[in-house]
């Protein structure tokens, strides 16, 4: 069940190039959000297999919480919470974006390749039209270049109907992107080495 969740995520993403390894001759064209933010852009991607990369998604985030690795001890999601993942798994049908919507954050430009294990954080998700600002329970999970964001917390509709960010909501998928040395990867691999090798950083 799992490698047939993972060959159809995997086949999707590589389709339209939405991981490093899938950039043989060409890569693909971002466009910037405004000239203050060269670090930052999107892709419209059309007819994307949804399906697959949300199940992929969603199976990543369920092994993350079920696991027993140590690196994961921090990750456990509620019960309830893990057991609906569970179903998703098994072959639940997936109506739209999900309970779990997922969207997609590209790192633009080739950097080093960082083993950097699934990630809970929170989420500011700004208001419609006056709504409040929503703050969101996300799972991080990074593949080759590619960061998904796994919703744990419930998002009004408003937020969702068809909303291209979010898998599953609209006939297209719209995927914002950051350079690598702009990336909370990249942010996180200095980190890591500053606490591996305290004499970086230091002056001499």
């Amino acid at each position: 069940m799992l490698s047939v969740i993972d060959d159809k995520g995997i086949k999707a993403l590589r389709k339209h190039q939405l991981v490093w390894s899938s950039w043989l001759v060409f890569q693909p064209h971002f466009e910037n959000f405004a000239p203050m933010l060269p670090n930052h852009g999107y892709r419209k991607i059309n007819n994307v297999d949804s399906e697959a990369l949300i199940r992929f998604a969603l199976s990543i985030a369920w092994r993350t919480s079920a696991s027993s690795l140590p690196d994961m001890k921090d990750i456990t999601l509620e019960k309830s919470r893990e057991d609906e993942l569970k179903e998703y798994v098994l072959g639940r049908p997936i109506e739209g974006t999900s309970s779990f919507p997922v969207s997609m954050i590209q790192i633009s430009t080739v950097g080093e390749t960082h083993n950097l294990s699934p990630y809970i954080d929170n989420k500011q998700i700004f208001g419609i039209e006056g709504s409040q600002d929503i703050s969101c329970k996300i799972m991080r999970i990074y593949v080759d270049g590619l960061v998904f964001h796994v919703h744990l917390s419930p998002i009004p509709n408003e937020h969702l109907m068809d909303n291209p960010v979010y898998l599953g909501s609209s006939d297209h998928t719209f995927v914002t992107s950051v350079t690598y040395d702009a990336s909370f990867q990249y942010e996180n691999m200095l980190h890591l080495m500053r606490e591996c090798h305290p004499s970086i950083g230091r002056k001499n």
